[in-house]
């Protein structure tokens, strides 16, 4: 019995060459990396992040500084990088140790 394809194209040259292409375009766009919530115990990273988001969705259209900042750059926001430690209040995650340096790491 032979498996239906759901309606799938098998892939096709000229596919093959639009993304690599596309991966092409990824590796030289110049990257804008936000986050926050790297410290459980600083609040005020993950809510900003939020409204980072939310102002440069809002004006994509109508400023144009934003339009081509958008247009020209892979922007990625990463508002919550310590949920653990933001749910705890804290700056270590549960095996004791901080996240940003290797100090306590071998109680893990």
């Amino acid at each position: 019995m032979v498996p239906e394809n759901h309606g799938l194209q098998p892939a096709r040259r000229e596919n093959k060459k639009i993304a690599s292409s596309m991966m092409l375009n990824v590796l030289f766009i110049l990257k804008v990396l936000i986050m926050g919530g790297i410290h459980g115990d600083e609040r005020l990273g993950p809510n900003i992040v939020t409204y980072l988001a939310e102002y440069l969705i809002d004006r994509n259209q109508n400023d144009v500084e934003i339009t081509n900042l958008i247009k020209n750059r892979m922007i990625i926001l990463y508002p919550m990088s310590n949920p653990s430690g933001y749910y705890y209040n804290q700056r270590v995650i549960l095996c004791i140790w901080i996240l940003n340096s290797n100090l306590g790491r071998e109680n893990c």
